[in-house]
């Protein structure tokens, strides 16, 4: 392995939240879009549950960074968590509490509330020391409690885990599952605006692959499977909305080649087939969204040069729809490159594609092409600033509504010991939409207190 000296910098695993760009470097390894990660859903102070943890740490023991590491790969062990050994597993208990003051609650454009609410996330992550094979399992709770909008209040919470298996040398299994129960956020399309709180949801997933490469060349293939059931909506004033026609199954198979031309860079080709079965054969207006597609990709992953590192894809979509619903063949792509600016400064570029599911009347599914840029500066050792800024330009497929969102934030984390940290972030965004009364901006602050063994 190659280590640079402090005059060279190193790739970070940080973008808009660090929880987002793990979950955005695994869906580009994979070169896939994943069925219903709507940017729609609040984070947690301990990170966004809905992230599939990484099942070992990619920080260095010694806070040196080799070449493709960045600032928050870097050790610090007189910060670092320790946990609790119990042999074979470490136990790493954390408790995040927060106050947030939020001046548009319901993400309206005219009559906006105001609230202060509290979150408390305690979480469970379990991992296994073994040398060879991984395992980890993890919960997590996220109770939200506003002051005065009561409505909103709610408690979500996570179980799952993950792991790999060696079969023999070159050969290896890779799963992960996990049951989340949750709420749609206040800004999803698909939410009444007459909703009196947000709908509940569980999302139960699923993913599977082998991956066999005894040399420079490795071949897997897997499968990626989610379950999506949706209560009824409770309307204000009485009444309620049946959602029984948005629940549905979401299955990918795949197949991908990778060809590792140099240690640790490859180029790869991937195809991959997916469905989309809903409960209902007909929703609410008395359209059939059962759909079908497949995509194939090419793409590479590389140190462009000693200070950029790529990860990239594209190729070509074509999701299929029932008529009289419209499909949206085009171009697949997804992008996410590091530049190790110094090795207290990271900067990350992301970009993609993806479809998301919806209920709107006449749409056949949600285009959303978006980016975001991010960057990650230790000022300390153990004060660390962060920043993004995010647009996404999301076309309702078969009808004429396009929305544009923009989002800003900046924050910082102060790291007290190894057993305490604080954070201060705020967040802007907003939303413009040809379809009236859709617009809206909202501004977030967060003060967070982090416990950790």
């Amino acid at each position: 392995m190659r280590i640079r000296n402090r005059t060279e910098s190193a790739r970070a695993c940080q973008a808009l939240r660090q929880a987002a760009i793990c979950g955005a470097a695994l869906a580009l390894s994979a070169s896939a879009t994943s069925a219903r990660d709507l940017p729609n859903f609040d984070t947690s102070p301990s990170g966004n549950p809905l992230a599939q943890p990484l099942v070992t740490s990619n920080k260095t023991a010694t806070g040196i960074l080799p070449e493709g590491m960045g600032v928050m790969d870097r050790a610090r062990p007189e910060y670092d968590a320790t946990g609790v050994n119990l042999g074979n597993f470490i136990l790493y208990p954390t408790v995040a509490a927060s106050l947030s003051s939020d001046d548009n609650v319901f993400r309206v454009d005219t009559g906006e509330k105001s609230d202060l609410f509290w979150t408390l996330s305690p979480r469970l992550d379990l991992r296994s020391q073994w040398s060879e094979d991984k395992l980890q399992l993890y919960t997590q709770l996220d109770r939200y409690q506003y002051d005065d909008q009561d409505t909103e209040s709610r408690t979500d919470w996570i179980v799952g885990g993950s792991g790999r298996l060696n079969v023999i040398n070159g050969t290896y299994f890779d799963a992960d599952a996990s049951y989340f129960s949750t709420h749609e956020s206040r800004i999803s399309p698909d939410l009444s605006p007459l909703a009196k709180s947000p709908t509940p949801y569980a999302q139960t997933h699923g993913d599977w692959s082998v991956t066999h490469q005894p040399g420079r060349l490795a071949l897997s293939a897997g499968v990626n499977f989610d379950r999506f059931d949706f209560d009824s909506t409770q309307l204000i004033g009485g009444g309620t909305i049946n959602n029984d026609d948005r629940d549905e199954d979401i299955a990918e198979y795949f197949g991908k080649v990778a060809f590792e031309y140099l240690p640790d860079e490859s180029v790869f080709v991937r195809a991959a087939y997916n469905t989309h079965n809903f409960d209902l054969t007909f929703d609410r207006d008395g359209f059939d969204r059962t759909s079908e597609g497949y995509r194939i990709d090419a793409g590479l992953d590389a140190m462009i040069t000693p200070l950029i590192k790529v990860t990239a894809f594209a190729g070509y979509l074509t999701p299929d729809y029932t008529a009289p619903l419209k499909g949206a063949n085009g171009l697949d792509f997804g992008a996410q490159a590091d530049w190790f600016v110094t090795e207290l400064t990271t900067i990350h570029l992301s970009a993609s594609r993806q479809f998301y599911d919806t209920i709107i009347t006449g749409a056949s599914t949600i285009d959303d092409r978006g980016a975001t840029l991010s960057f990650d500066h230790e000022l300390l050792r153990n004060f660390i600033i962060q920043g993004n800024v995010g647009y996404s330009d999301q076309k309702f497929v078969g009808i004429a509504r396009d929305d544009k969102l923009v989002s800003a934030g900046v924050g910082v984390r102060y790291l007290i010991n190894r057993n305490m940290s604080a954070d201060a972030d705020y967040e802007f965004s907003d939303r413009d939409s040809d379809v009236s009364g859709k617009n809206f901006n909202d501004n977030l602050f967060t003060v967070a207190l982090r416990l950790q063994l």
